[in-house]
């Protein structure tokens, strides 16, 4: 590719006549945003296993299975947020009821 057709700008026929398959990027800043948060509370546990219990893995059954569950919540909670941002921002609506 030479230079002088790098630097033109992408546009809809230049898409299609090189095949480029390009995603558009709603919702990323706030899936990266989200999974910074969840990254930083699951490191945060770790720290504090590790202050607290001598290290990260392993240790007592029940503090053990409590930092699982909080793991794993962590991993579910980033997943429910993604969805329901997505949904969001598509424009359908989405309907939480508890009955």
């Amino acid at each position: 590719m030479t230079p002088e057709i790098s630097n033109l700008p992408i546009t809809d026929e230049r898409r299609k006549m090189w095949n480029v398959y390009s995603v558009p990027s709603k919702g990323l800043a706030f899936s990266v945003f989200m999974f910074l948060m969840v990254a930083i509370v699951c490191f945060l546990i770790l720290i504090g296993r590790r202050s607290f219990l001598g290290g990260e893995l392993g240790g007592p059954p029940v503090s053990k299975h409590i930092s699982a569950i909080l793991c794993i919540s962590l991993w579910v909670i980033y997943i429910v947020m993604s969805i329901v941002d997505v949904y969001s921002t598509s424009g359908s609506k989405i309907s939480l009821k508890c009955e």
